[in-house]
């Protein structure tokens, strides 16, 4: 489905505008009504990712993910109220309301607006049966979270190293990590600092969380996947191809192809880090030599929790109401960035397990670990925040002293 087609065709998309309901429009005395639009409402306010209704023995529990994490939300539905709830939302995201047996997936746009002005929210249903009741899944997809490159945390030298692969407009340019690590929001973050009305760019989704003017974008369906799209692509004279991640070997062997042929594609990778990538691509058949000719920059990335900029961070007893008293509020990226140059791409041929290039990484102070204690020193977060987040932290360099880049890295000052 091309966004040119989602406000047209709005028979797809179910529709609730909490900006008539705040109006006084909301009908008293259902309580599944009121409860769907007092959280959605306060979740769109909290920036709130995802809610989730999910149900036990004992009863419904109601969950938001709030900067990565998940949080009770403090009203707790009773049995009848919940399933209210439950229907409300398939109802309102075109589902069969009669079926209770099967999973449901649809999509939801949420109108709101207060002093400030309207704004809309895409959300992501999804409904699967269990022995207690239909847990939903909501994923709001808030075009306002949409990233500039400058705003990711990346630092100056690697953000200027992947806008030059950008600008270079060939190759492939990987975004590894696993679920939840803020992949997307780079990839998205790279096409728009890229589109131009001189380049024809296409994406493949799953789904198309924003919607960027100048892209062609579509959604993977039942019956076309990532490879049937990025095969379909290369008819189209694009510029620029995003698949929005690679999953298999047919996809792999496309994306390579395209690669080589001109082309610049963007996608993402789950894999632990940035080294991994190749060691992937190759595991999903892609040889060796091509995908180390065609790979310009891997970026591997996790998401921390910034430090409240009202309280200062976590304190006990705290009632600042801008973090409601946890002590973070917004989150920043932590990454490495491996630039490939020929001295890097013949160490991925000799050792692909890349053994050596993690060495080359530690030694120059360019791993994962490395650009999160520098955010914790800059008081971006904290070192309990990234002792959560990133795998294998271990202790902080000490304060004051710089690494020293390993020789032959990378030609500009050994970045890797």
């Amino acid at each position: 489905m091309e966004t040119e087609a989602r406000d047209t065709d709005a028979d797809r998309w179910g529709l609730l505008d909490l900006t008539a309901e705040q109006n006084g429009e909301a009908r008293a005395g259902r309580p599944g009504v009121e409860l769907v639009n007092r959280v959605l409402l306060h979740a769109i306010r909290r920036a709130a990712s995802d809610v989730h209704l999910e149900w036990f023995r004992s009863g419904a529990r109601l969950r938001w993910r709030i900067d990565g994490v998940l949080h009770v939300v403090p009203e707790s539905p009773d049995r009848e109220t919940a399933r209210s709830a439950v229907g409300r939302i398939k109802a309102l995201a075109r589902l069969d309301v009669a079926e209770h047996r099967l999973p449901q997936d649809g999509r939801l746009r949420v109108r709101s607006g207060d002093g400030a002005g309207e704004r809309s929210v895409d959300l992501r249903v999804a409904v699967l049966p269990g022995p207690f009741g239909e847990n939903v899944a909501l994923r709001l997809l808030n075009a306002e979270r949409a990233r500039a490159l400058e705003d990711l945390g990346m630092a100056p030298e690697d953000r200027a190293g992947l806008l030059r692969c950008l600008e270079r407009g060939e190759g492939m340019i990987l975004l590894t990590g696993p679920s939840g690590s803020g992949k997307t929001t780079t990839l998205y973050a790279g096409l728009r600092a890229l589109v131009t009305t001189e380049l024809k760019a296409m994406t493949v989704e799953d789904p198309i969380e924003y919607e960027i003017p100048g892209v062609v974008q579509h959604q993977v369906t039942p019956q076309l996947g990532f490879a049937d799209y990025a095969r379909a692509f290369l008819r189209q004279d694009p510029d620029v191809v995003v698949i929005g991640e690679i999953r298999d070997a047919e996809t792999v062997s496309l994306a390579l192809r395209a690669a080589m042929t001109g082309h610049l594609v963007l996608s993402t990778l789950h894999t632990h880090d940035a080294v991994a990538a190749v060691r992937r691509l190759r595991d999903l058949g892609g040889f060796l030599e091509d995908v180390t000719d065609v790979l310009q920059v891997v970026v591997g990335q996790r998401l921390v929790r910034r430090v409240c900029a009202e309280c200062g961070g976590p304190k006990e007893g705290s009632s600042c109401t801008a973090c409601q008293g946890v002590g973070y509020a917004g989150r920043a990226g932590v990454f490495e960035t491996i630039l490939l140059d020929d001295g890097l791409r013949g160490l991925f041929r000799a050792d692909d397990g890349g053994v050596r290039v993690r060495e080359r990484l530690a030694h120059a102070g360019r791993t994962l670990a490395d650009d999160a204690w520098a955010k914790v020193h800059a008081g971006v977060t904290t070192a309990e925040e990234i002792r959560r987040c990133v795998p294998g932290i271990g202790d902080p360099p000490p304060r004051g002293t710089d690494p020293v880049p390993a020789p032959g890295s990378l030609a500009g000052g050994g970045r890797v």
